[in-house]
């Protein structure tokens, strides 16, 4: 049976003898064209695209595809390349190519997660990530404790997720979001019972004791399996649809305390672009349409310099209103 498809990358893969293959080429107009080329082989032999279009092979189940047009070698990269080559990996061995692009980014801190943050971003590596741009990372400390503190636009924490996400592909460290020990949102709860423990990527607070938690997090990173503790916040405590309602909230002092405390810089965030009701399985849907190639949604993330703490000062209330008013000009 003919198997039909976009060419994205440079090669596909069928099991069947005859191929039906929908090219992409963009010419200097910027125009895209369309052109559809249906081929047949014996197994086992090769054949050939038309002149000057394709000219390398690869073998799958006994039958050769030469699969590379030089009108999108320039559109090939080699984040696209190793995309496809993961996703090769699932359909061969579906459970042992996730987990092997689940545990990439960092092996060992990946390998202590629970079965919920390692599905998450082997996911976001597979099909959310391009979905996700972060701008300002160059003002994210490589080394040292950090606390990240910014606004929070989603109900169920998605917007957590898939900034740890990024980070995590980026620099290779797992960062650890505050969160409520008994949210109301069913959910959230439900997650926070799987990714709460002390490895996971939530750092669940107790009633009184949430400055407590942060600082011992950012003073022994090594007790919550991490080398460099990159704490995220969101001081305004709720998610709101609406940037102007989040600024108007009282912010939380928290930030400023553990900051001031273990002197951690911190780095302002600003976050756009993602549903204020999605959850789980949206995500999971938007996954799905993005694999295919659409961009289902554009989230994105605006760091900011650091703040840096001054030894000796203790004015909570003037640093958080200084981190707001950070927040308030990376959202313009």
């Amino acid at each position: 049976m003919p198997v039909k498809g976009p060419l994205h990358s440079d090669f596909e893969q069928t099991k069947a003898c005859s191929l039906e293959i929908l090219l992409e080429s963009q010419h200097a107009s910027g125009v895209r064209k369309y052109l559809s080329h249906s081929l047949k082989c014996r197994p086992g032999a090769g054949f050939r695209y038309p002149p000057h279009r394709f000219y390398v092979c690869k073998q799958w189940h006994h039958a050769t595809v030469p699969l590379k047009a030089r009108s999108l070698s320039e559109r090939i990269t080699a984040k696209n390349t190793t995309r496809n080559l993961a996703m090769l990996g699932l359909f061969a061995a579906p459970w042992v190519g996730f987990l092997a692009v689940a545990l990439k980014p960092s092996p060992r801190q990946m390998w202590a997660q629970r079965w919920p943050t390692i599905t998450f971003v082997g996911l976001y590596q597979l099909a959310l990530d391009r979905c996700v741009e972060i701008f300002g990372l160059e003002h994210l400390p490589k080394t040292g404790p950090v606390i990240l503190a910014g606004n929070h636009i989603n109900r169920t924490a998605s917007d957590a997720m898939l900034m740890g996400s990024k980070i995590l592909v980026n620099r290779g460290g797992l960062a650890k979001f505050v969160s409520q020990s008994d949210p109301p949102d069913r959910v959230l709860k439900h997650f926070l019972r799987l990714m709460g423990n002390a490895d996971g990527v939530i750092l669940p607070i107790q009633k009184g004791l949430t400055t407590e938690t942060m600082i011992k997090f950012l003073r022994n990173p090594e007790a919550f399996g991490r080398q460099q503790p990159i704490l995220g916040i969101f001081p305004a405590g709720s998610a709101d649809s609406d940037v102007a309602t989040q600024m108007k909230r009282p912010w939380r002092t928290g930030v400023a305390v553990a900051a001031c405390e273990t002197g951690a810089p911190v780095v302002p965030f600003y976050t756009e672009g993602l549903p204020y009701h999605w959850g789980p399985f949206d995500l999971l849907k938007a996954a799905s349409r993005s694999i295919v190639g659409s961009r289902a949604f554009d989230f994105k993330i605006h760091l900011g310099p650091p703040i840096i703490p001054v030894p000796g000062k203790t004015d909570y209330v003037e640093l958080t209103e200084r981190i707001r008013q950070a927040v308030m000009q990376l959202a313009g």
